[in-house]
């Protein structure tokens, strides 16, 4: 009769195998484990006294356990999979030169992805998997599911309420401060997307319109009106997702608001010490994470692993 159970225990892990290829493996635990029961029944009436009932239950015990840390181990490679594919800035912190970056659809399927994966983790399924194991906690796993949708929701904002950014090139008094560079610089030419403007900024601070947070930037400074030639030393250009690259280059702290971020561009050093351009940007629409709590794919990756209860 033992050698019974262990061939019926057997035949249940290799159709749970075969429908776990096919997909749905919360759902095969489940009926495995009726199965399972089933059977554990017909073996308990038929040898409630026996000493092979006792050994056929305790290896169908072993075994339960046994294909529930299986699956959750393929379950966790899966979703620690699917929440990396395509992660890349603005839904990660930039550290250094941006590369490729995540488009506003991008964004938002991956918002639903993350969301379809925080679905799973609360189905009895799941709940019957994570029972056969100890000691495991998916407090780390879940902060960091929701600190990712929450930043992609934050990004794309509500339906008629796109996020935005106004930008202040912020002006300092003194000729011989870190301001000086406005002695050579007279005009600028801000071009945001495929449109451009030329200014006369003068000795004030100069704000741009409104920006999608989405949209490329630059700032050239000339000398005169004419575009003749832009001050090499003087530009500034960032790709898509202008706003957040500054932001996220510049290391700037808040000011007295929690919604205006102010940033310093540093410029070539001269004699005089390095001088520098600081910008301030007042975000609407969008409450963003401080620099240090923006998801990097380090903690991302940290994060999406099963932690262990104290």
């Amino acid at each position: 009769m033992l050698y019974q159970a262990r061939a019926e225990v057997c035949s249940a892990i290799s159709g749970l195998t075969e429908q776990a290829k096919a997909g749905g493996k919360f759902a095969s635990f489940s009926e495995w484990q009726k199965t399972a029961a089933e059977r554990h029944q017909r073996l308990a009436r038929a040898h409630v006294e026996t000493d092979l009932f006792q050994a056929a239950s305790n290896y169908l015990e072993r075994t339960t356990r046994q294909v529930a840390q299986e699956a959750l181990a393929d379950y966790a490679r899966d979703m620690r999979s699917r929440v990396l594919e395509g992660l890349r800035f603005p839904m990660l912190r930039s550290t250094g030169p941006v590369g490729e970056v995540m488009s506003l659809s991008q964004i938002s399927t991956k918002r639903m992805a993350l969301q379809k994966i925080e679905e799973e983790l609360g189905t009895p399924a799941f709940a019957s998997l994570l029972a056969r194991q100890e000691g495991v906690s998916l407090n780390g796993l879940t902060n960091t599911l929701h600190e990712l949708r929450d930043l992609a929701a934050a990004l794309l904002g509500v339906e008629g309420t796109r996020p935005s950014c106004r930008i202040t090139l912020v002006h300092r008094p003194g000729d011989e401060g870190p301001d000086r560079w406005r002695l050579t610089a007279k005009y600028l030419q801000f071009r945001v997307g495929d449109s451009d403007a030329d200014l006369r900024f003068e000795e004030k601070d100069w704000s741009s319109p409104e920006l999608n947070l989405d949209k490329p930037l630059a700032f050239n400074f000339y000398k005169q009106q004419q575009r003749v030639e832009p001050l090499p030393d003087l530009t500034v250009q960032h790709g898509a997702w202008g706003p957040l690259r500054m932001l996220h280059k510049g290391q700037g702290d808040w000011t007295s608001s929690d919604s205006t971020r102010r940033v310093t561009h540093a410029l070539k050093a001269d004699d005089k010490g390095e001088p520098s351009m600081v910008f301030e940007l007042n975000f609407t629409n969008v409450r963003l994470p401080s620099l240090d709590r923006w998801p990097t794919m380090e903690s991302v990756t940290s994060g999406l692993s099963l932690g262990k209860k104290p």
